[in-house]
């Protein structure tokens, strides 16, 4: 039995092409890692993929105060796979160390902030627990069944990698190089054995093409939330001009922010940077929320690139309201994402999905519409 969703039956593989700075997973340029590497043994990629942002939540939760213990962020969250009547999940964190050494652990990562640099040691289990089986998943999940993420394993591919990569996994039959989102980090090589039913997306073999054709794909997305029908289009969720496949590589980032977290690499004052995922892209700072606005974080391009399709200025700023309407339509877009090249190649015109926000399930369908769309060849 297949899943019309899943691609793991596919044989791909992650090279690692290019290393600016050298993080705990990536050391050596050249390593390779096959499709049973990208992802916790046993776990759906295309699942891992839709629950990512959650985990990153979890893993980073809890932001910090100065000279003063953690504030407490989520702890737990439910998610799906995007198929309709899908497996849902329970992510949660698992403290490693004892609450009195937790503490001793704060203050000395306070200390470094002070006199040294911030580190990044959140000291925490992210476990991934089947609660739902689906109606028609092949895997043969069993409820319990547990997959632990991965904080620091070198044998595996960095997630937050996976992640950014996942997406073209699925469009290109030969090769495309990926940035991480890390300004700084790994360019990935992705490969792909010829298959037929890539065929038709081989024509976007850089980022210039994606780009281009990813921004100009005209959907509408149907969904129904708190017993509310919606119908939406890309310009309703992005704010304008903002690039769909820089929204992909924030998104985790800023729904880390949004629910309470904070990252342990960036010092008070600082904003964390993530670059798009194109080798030649952009890098923006994501910035947090404040007392006034809570809800909303900002965009700003610190390093742009002549070549960009969206032809942005340094200082450009997009605003991104967290109010529930638009962090469900957010979370929507970031699961349809990778099925971009399916509506690119017209193989379809049409997908349900479904995905989980704050614990309710909710089912949507997004059709591709006539548009300028007509697969540019670059």
């Amino acid at each position: 039995m297949d899943c019309r969703y899943c691609i793991d039956n596919l044989n791909f593989k992650v090279k690692v092409a290019d290393i600016e700075t050298k993080c705990k997973y990536h050391q050596k340029e050249g390593l390779i890692y096959p499709a049973l590497a990208l992802a916790p043994q046993g776990l759906c990629l295309q699942l891992f993929y839709a629950v990512y942002p959650d985990c990153l939540a979890v893993l980073y939760n809890g932001s910090p105060v100065r000279g003063r213990l953690r504030k407490k962020g989520i702890q737990e969250a439910v998610a799906g796979c995007p198929a309709p009547q899908g497996v849902r999940v329970r992510i949660k964190s698992e403290e490693i160390l004892p609450a009195p050494l937790r503490m001793l652990k704060e203050m000395g990562e306070e200390l470094c902030k002070k006199f040294y640099r911030a580190l990044n040691a959140p000291w925490r289990r992210v476990v991934i627990e089947v609660i739902k089986v689906g109606a028609h998943c092949p895997k043969g999940y069993k409820i319990g069944d547990v997959f632990e993420f991965n904080i620091n394993k070198k044998e595996q591919l960095c997630p937050a990698g996976f992640a950014v990569v996942y997406p073209y996994l699925r469009l290109s039959p030969d090769s495309l190089c990926v940035h991480c989102p890390d300004y700084v980090g790994v360019t990935y090589e992705v490969s792909i054995d010829q298959a037929p039913a890539l065929q038709k997306r081989a024509l976007m073999h850089n980022f210039g093409a994606i780009c281009q054709n990813y921004n100009t794909v005209n959907l509408k997305i149907r969904y129904s939330f708190q017993n509310k029908e919606e119908e939406v289009t890309l310009k309703d969720i992005l704010p304008e001009n903002f690039c769909v496949l820089a929204f992909h590589s924030v998104y985790p980032y800023m729904q880390t922010l949004f629910s309470g977290g904070w990252f342990n690499w960036v010092n008070y004052g600082e904003d964390v940077i993530v670059n798009c995922p194109a080798t030649k892209g952009i890098a923006m700072y994501v910035k947090p929320s404040t007392e006034n606005s809570p809800r909303v974080f900002e965009i700003e391009v610190m390093k742009n690139n002549c070549s960009c399709y969206k032809r942005y200025n340094l200082g450009d700023k997009f605003r991104f309201d967290f109010k529930q309407e638009n962090a469900v339509r957010y979370k929507l877009l970031d699961g349809i994402i990778p099925f971009f090249a399916e509506f690119y190649s017209r193989e379809n015109s049409l997908l349900n999905f479904s995905c989980d926000y704050q614990g309710e399930g909710i089912q949507y369908q997004a059709e591709l519409e006539e548009s300028n769309f007509a697969g540019n060849k670059l």
